[in-house]
């Protein structure tokens, strides 16, 4: 089971919605055991654009 955490930013307007989701992974289980969690990793295993990942959606509810 895999975990993560984020932050979303909903904007609601008349005629449409829009959406900006920024969530970070915090949990890996593709990683060997000992370093799926992100504090058991090296700071030489994590870069930003590996553990970030950010949604954008128009249109539709959460």
């Amino acid at each position: 089971m895999a975990i993560g955490t984020g932050l979303g930013l909903r904007l609601n307007f008349e005629f449409f919605l829009v959406r900006f989701d920024l969530g970070m992974k915090t949990k890996d289980p593709s990683y060997a055991p000992g370093s799926r969690w992100l504090f058991e990793r090296g700071p030489e295993d994590r870069t930003l654009s590996q553990l970030l990942n950010l949604n954008l959606g128009i249109g539709y509810p959460f």
